[in-house]
């Protein structure tokens, strides 16, 4: 038998089901800037990636809705646009199932040491796992 000393965690879609916050109505905030996403394109597009490759993404399509580069105060008005909006519904996150029991689980018979880890900016991935 293999002897675990420690488990790493990802905290998005693993710990907490926080990737599928604010689609809605982010998908509405990009319609009202000329996209024609549902939130599931959204999903499809863009679940797993680091900000940056968001952002990056996010621009690049934005410059084919507009036929032309975005501007630096279009980019960054889109951009952190959606982020607000999104961010406005975090209080609807929730804990993947089962997630909790086993951290429990593992906390209460203290023989495995976990962590977790996170592409999200750490201020973002404490209002996570609070």
């Amino acid at each position: 038998m293999t002897s675990i000393a420690a488990i790493l965690f990802d905290c998005d879609g693993v710990l907490v089901d926080s990737e599928v916050v604010g689609l809605k109505e982010g998908a509405a905030f990009l319609n009202s800037h000329g996209f024609r996403w549902t939130p599931a394109d959204m999903v499809r597009l863009f679940n797993g990636k680091r900000d940056d490759q968001f952002r990056e993404d996010l621009l690049s399509a934005y410059a084919d809705v507009l036929s032309r580069a975005p501007t630096e105060s279009e980019s960054a008005s889109l951009f952190d646009g959606l982020i607000a909006t999104r961010r406005a519904q975090r209080d609807t996150m929730t804990a993947v199932p089962g997630a909790a029991d086993l951290l429990k689980l593992l906390a209460d018979q203290n023989r495995v040491a976990f962590a977790v880890a996170s592409s999200s900016r750490q201020i973002h991935l404490d209002r996570k796992i609070d």
